[in-house]
């Protein structure tokens, strides 16, 4: 964020997500205006978004809570809000049936 800061508005936040591939990548979430993207950093390279900015659930300020929280999938919430799809694998089935329509 340092070297772009353009990716940030006025607030946003960086999540670790953890290993993020081959080459000892990370990835890394960047939370601002109550979207993110992930995206993927290499040792001495650019990092790399894996995915498109997902829409905003809330808007992100200085009093906001950012979380990572087992729902039973990750998913990044601000304020109390999951914003976006999960982060853990989509084939992974949730425990739990879906609700009744």
């Amino acid at each position: 964020l340092k070297r772009n800061p353009w990716q940030c508005d006025e607030h946003c936040v960086a999540l670790d997500l953890g290993a993020g591939g081959e080459g000892g990548a990370r990835r890394v979430a960047i939370v601002r205006s109550g979207t993110y993207q992930v995206v993927q950093l290499l040792p001495d390279k650019p990092g790399t978004f894996v995915n498109d900015a997902i829409p905003p659930a809330s808007p992100l300020t200085e009093e906001s809570t950012v979380e990572i929280r087992e729902v039973p999938r990750r998913f990044i919430f601000v304020d109390g809000k999951p914003v976006g799809p999960p982060l853990s694998d989509p084939s992974t089935p949730l425990e739990a049936s879906p609700p009744p329509r």
